[in-house]
Order: C-alpha cells, then structure tokens, then sequence
C-alpha cells in the first residue's frame, strides 16, 4: 500500500444481498445506500478483461461507453466504511465463483484509490499477485482486481481518486442520521 492510496471500500460476495442489507440496518450496523455511482461517462471504448476460473486465460469484451447499465450490487454505509455487497452464487463464469466455492461467502476484496493504478498494479505483479479483472475506458483503467491471497487471503481492487461526485455521495451517506461515524 502506498502513502497516496485511500480506502474506497470493502467487498462482500453474498448469496443473498438484500437479505444481508437488512439485517445490518434493522441492527443498526448500517444504513443501505445503493448501488455505487459510475465513473463520469467518457465516450470511446470500454473493455473488460476478466478470468473464468483464477488460473487459465482471460476474456475480454469490448464495448461502446455508455448506454444502460445494470446494477447489482448493493451498499451499506457503516460508520466510515462503505460495505460493497454483491449477489454471487458459486458456479462456473467467472472467477470469483471458484473463489466463492473454496471460501464461501464473505469479505473478498478491499478496494483502494490511487492516483497511479499503473504504477501500483506493476508492483503487484512484480510481487507474484495475478491481475483476473482489468476494466478500462479508452485504454485507462477504470477498476481491477488484484489475486493476493497467497499473502492474505484477500484480492485488492484498484481505482482511480474518486471524483467530485462520488465524494459527495459519500458525504451525503455519512451525514445519514443513522450512520454513527467513530463506533469502531
């Protein structure tokens, strides 16, 4: 980790989301915010490179930016954190399913902001860590996911510094009268 690097947010893989998003609500350990908000649109050509399984070869997808896009995942804002639930259930596609099968539901990936992903992806790999997602806009990576459980147990997501409205949603979240920030 790197001195420029901030917390973005946790990610959970789940079987059941909203299952899961309530019953940190109606404990009080979280306030259900949605899904997080995209990066600003940038027109020209996105593309996703992704593994089915964590060894093997990758896919890639290539797409036009823009256009609808649908939401899975779900967020809970707890104190300063912001908990990433996602709907997966174990099975063949892709490879956080094998990692699923293995591990079972639960805390996958911490991901991180960081205003070189270049430079800080380069380092991973040159530690042994696999990169098994890399998605892109016009040839600048928008997300990844980096496989270092060999040193943890947990993958790490890089991100670019989030922009002014991602900022604000956040605060926003924070403000949210159930939200108790410093309970930890």
């Amino acid at each position: 980790m790197s001195d420029d690097w901030s917390l973005n947010h946790l990610g959970m893989m789940v079987i059941d989301k909203n299952a899961l998003l309530n019953q940190l609500q109606s404990i009080g350990a979280g306030v259900s915010v949605g899904p997080q908000p995209l990066l600003p649109y940038e027109k020209g050509m996105g593309e996703l490179m992704y593994f089915q399984t964590l060894k093997g070869d990758p896919l890639t997808h290539q797409y036009k930016t823009g256009g609808p896009h649908n939401f899975r995942d779900g967020n809970s804002q707890i104190g300063d954190c912001q908990l990433e639930v996602y709907p997966m259930k174990p099975g063949p596609g892709m490879f956080i399913s094998e990692y699923l099968k293995t591990k079972g539901p639960g805390i996958n990936h911490i991901a991180f902001n960081t205003p070189d992903i270049d430079r800080d992806t380069k380092r991973f790999l040159e530690n042994g860590c696999d990169l098994v997602f890399n998605a892109t806009v016009n040839g600048k990576t928008t997300e990844n996911y980096l496989d270092t459980r060999e040193h943890g147990d947990v993958m790490i997501s890089l991100r670019p510094p989030a922009d002014e409205w991602e900022i604000a949603w956040r605060e926003n979240n924070k403000s949210h009268p159930l939200v108790r920030i410093g309970i930890f």
